[in-house]
């Protein structure tokens, strides 16, 4: 008999495991207006859940009409996020993240449940997260692979992404679990015909991620043992 699949733990950044204190929001602002002379860029723009670079793409069309495509948003991209990561570290100098309830020790029990140990799939730039994650005390490699907001405006893509470099790290099929904060998560995760793991220490309600129909569900992951049991009844069900 095969042994049963691993299960990829796919972590969402703000608010899953940190509460960047709004410095990615700030960052984001005050490069749009140096690049670009923009005030209030991200107003009437959804952040919650979405990627990076659908953010950044958000407010371009919202300034300055279709973006274009190609190497020309790519290299638009690239100067935007340059100019983010700059601010970016400075705020979080002046202004830490605070983790979420159950960070960083959970991270240490996921593989004992899941068979591997976690990877990412955050709308963050990469290099932003891993700002955001160094100033929280967590290194960026304690995640074994991941995707990121630079790959992708779509979040369903950044889950697919995820797993298959999970399955390519695993060497074999994976279970995937996307656990985040927002229904965008949860819409990226059925997209892409992975599992949900939603946590309401974000800015939507417990209640108002009750009414998605997560496969899993917690108010914060303080005590990890629940969702810890859940995820081995994934690999041994």
């Amino acid at each position: 008999m095969a042994p049963p699949a691993p299960v990829a733990c796919l972590f969402d950044l703000d608010g899953t495991i940190l509460d960047s204190r709004r410095c990615g929001v700030t960052a984001f602002l005050v490069a749009l207006k140096e690049i670009y002379g923009w005030d209030n860029a991200l107003e009437g723009v959804l952040i919650a859940g979405r990627t990076d670079r659908r953010i950044f793409f958000d407010a371009f069309r919202k300034f300055a009409g279709e973006p274009p495509r190609g190497p020309s948003w790519a290299g638009e991209v690239e100067r935007f996020k340059a100019r983010y990561v700059f601010h970016l570290e400075a705020m979080l100098g002046e202004k830490p993240p605070l983790l979420c309830p159950g960070f960083p020790s959970l991270l240490e029990g996921v593989a004992g449940a899941a068979g591997m140990e976690p990877g990412m799939a955050t709308g963050n730039f990469q290099g932003g997260a891993a700002l955001k994650l160094s100033a929280a005390g967590i290194d960026i490699r304690r995640f074994a692979f991941g995707s990121f907001g630079d790959e992708t405006e779509s979040r369903p893509e950044l889950v697919r992404l995820a797993v298959e470099r999970a399955a390519a790290q695993a060497g074999r099929p994976v279970t995937a679990v996307v656990i985040g904060d927002t229904p965008e998560d949860y819409r990226a995760a059925r997209e892409a015909g992975a599992r949900c793991a939603l946590v309401a220490t974000g800015p939507y309600r417990h209640e108002e991620l009750a009414g998605l129909g997560p496969d899993f569900q917690a108010r914060s992951l303080e005590d990890p043992s629940p969702f810890f049991a859940w995820l081995s009844s994934l690999r041994n069900g």
